[in-house]
């Protein structure tokens, strides 16, 4: 089971990000910006921590909802993050200028920041050939060479997606498969689909640097199985709340790993 403190560490990152100007926003078929303005945050998108020591998850809601309103705002929830790692919820104010000091001074607010635009690292061309072999640079190839080749090893994969029909990552999905299940996220932040499929390239090469059964270039772990959360669309950025929204679920699966090759020079 993955431990979790690595859970919290993941989501202190996501608030602790440093971010940087990024072009003007352009806002896809569903709604999510592709690019955000400004600072790389969504403007009015607000991730909420709640404290329940002393109210519950819903009075904590309908308190922030209140307070804010009494000043002109209005409150809508994107998102309800419900685990026994992280209760809060993803809103948008309209109306006021509110910050993140006037949400964290609200009764039962533990802590509050920005909803982040988080960017995908310089692109990835798994065609071009490598001038250098990372197993023997890492010692992976000893390792298969022992037989270890990660069997019965759960990783789950936060990414763009997977094209789990190519034939090195099994050619399919679900059981008897290497890749297991997988849910969108992206597309539905509250109600995922479980078609992962990938149009990016990013998270498909992500997979196959663990799981390749290609003789050629084989993965890393090629024995293991693959969860895998989609947090990314055809485009190069997502918001924070999508990428917390992936790790609850993928926590609560329990697996053996959890990885995100995410983030640009902004952080995540």
């Amino acid at each position: 089971m993955l431990p979790l403190t690595i859970l919290t560490l993941g989501l202190a990152a996501l608030q602790t990000s440093s971010v940087q100007a990024l072009k003007p926003p352009t806002v896809g078929s569903n709604g999510h910006t592709k690019q955000q303005a400004s600072f790389g945050t969504v403007p009015g998108r607000f991730i909420v921590e709640y404290d329940t020591s002393s109210l519950s998850k819903r009075d904590v809601l309908e308190s922030v909802a209140s307070s804010l309103s009494e000043s002109g705002v209005d409150v809508s929830v994107n998102t309800d993050f419900d685990s026994s790692v992280f209760q809060g919820a993803s809103i948008t104010l309209t109306g006021n200028d509110t910050t993140v000091d006037d949400l964290k001074a609200l009764a039962g607010v533990r802590n509050a920041w920005p909803a982040s635009v988080i960017t995908l690292d310089d692109e990835i061309k798994p065609n071009e050939p490598q001038s250098w072999n990372p197993h023997l640079l890492t010692g992976v190839q000893a390792i298969h060479d022992q037989g270890n080749k990660g069997s019965g090893v759960k990783i789950a994969i936060i990414d763009t997606g997977v094209d789990y029909t190519h034939p090195a990552l099994g050619g399919g999905i679900g059981e008897g498969y290497p890749i297991t299940h997988g849910y969108d996220f992206y597309s539905d932040i509250n109600n995922p689909s479980n078609d992962p499929m990938d149009c990016n390239g990013h998270g498909t090469f992500v997979t196959s640097l663990i799981i390749s059964s290609d003789e050629k270039v084989p993965g890393v772990a090629p024995g293991a199985s693959v969860s895998f959360y989609k947090v990314f669309g055809c485009e190069d950025s997502t918001t924070d709340d999508v990428i917390i929204a992936a790790m609850i679920k993928a926590y609560e699966e329990k697996p053996d790993v959890m990885t995100l090759s995410l983030g640009s020079n902004q952080g995540l």
